[in-house]
């Protein structure tokens, strides 16, 4: 996990997938219909295969039971 907002009621972490490409297809993923041109600006979100994503912090709670947290010098 890289961070973490709220957007309106809404809150997401951003997580970056080390293997460099994004698996999740969720709400708030990618390719999710949940962005609009005004939610990329408010959390900064760029439509890339860079291996980085949002999810709600409810999904993330649901699909991992496990966080390791490792020291990247390039983030």
């Amino acid at each position: 996990m890289i961070g973490c907002a709220e957007y309106g009621s809404v809150k997401l972490v951003k997580i970056r997938n080390p293997w460099g490409s994004e698996g999740y297809t969720g709400d708030w993923s990618d390719k999710s219909s949940k962005w609009d041109s005004s939610s990329r600006a408010a959390l900064n979100h760029v439509e890339k295969d860079d291996g980085i994503f949002w999810m709600t912090l409810s999904d993330f709670k649901d699909l991992f039971n496990r966080l390791t947290v490792g020291y990247n010098r390039e983030y």
